[in-house]
């Protein structure tokens, strides 16, 4: 293997490092291959809400095919382990809105709304649970939309940043030695510094998708 190919299956390398998720650690921009802990702890809390979106139609189907509250929330927890604490307080006759808030699952706390009010106006629970289900399902599809945009652009970004190490890479393999003006020390400086810029830029575009898909 002559030195040339050997540069080009490292610099193959660092296009593919620098396309993997990366983040901006604290005090600068090298790129990490962990990752995001905010994305993870993100699609956490949408996994979770997305389970207690579920339960919430299981109660309304429940609660309309006649059965009592307590089992409408047992049936619920199949699908909603969350509710394990709520099915718990309905037993021992606590609060159960309160129950519901203390889960920190965003949209059991409008369920949690729908309860109070069905209970304090005497209007069927069933219906409120229904219309709470219908606006979480509508906000679940406007996410899915903007993760699936945000998808195509972070692809896009990532092959971008490998395009300008892959072409030095096919020039290379042609029979060219691009890879001899990175042997000096202006040419080491260059090729650091478009790392460098490539891994911000990336992280940079990375952040945005974030903030956007933060709001979805």
């Amino acid at each position: 293997m002559t030195w040339s190919t050997a540069l080009a299956a490292v610099a193959l390398a660092c296009a593919v490092l620098l396309s993997w998720p990366v983040r901006l650690v604290p005090g600068g921009t090298l790129p990490t291959l962990r990752w995001p802990r905010p994305r993870r702890a993100r699609a956490e809390r949408r996994a979770r809400s997305a389970r207690a979106g579920e339960a919430c139609s299981v109660l309304a189907e429940e609660l309309r095919g006649g059965r009592d509250p307590g089992s409408a929330l047992r049936w619920a927890g199949e699908v909603c382990p969350e509710l394990g604490p709520v099915v718990q307080a309905y037993d021992l006759g606590a609060d159960v809105p309160a129950a519901l808030r203390r889960t920190g699952v965003a949209p059991l706390a409008r369920v949690a709304g729908a309860w109070q009010v069905a209970h304090r106006s005497g209007q069927g629970l069933a219906d409120a649970l229904e219309a709470v289900a219908d606006e979480l399902r509508l906000e679940a599809a406007t996410r899915r939309v903007v993760t699936a945009e945000l998808a195509s652009a972070r692809a896009t970004a990532r092959m971008l940043v490998g395009l300008p190490v892959l072409a030095l890479v096919v020039v290379t393999w042609s029979g060219a030695e691009p890879w001899r003006f990175f042997l000096g020390v202006g040419g080491a400086l260059c090729g650091l510094a478009g790392l460098v810029l490539m891994a911000a830029g990336l992280a940079w575009i990375e952040r945005i998708a974030d903030a956007v898909e933060a709001r979805a």
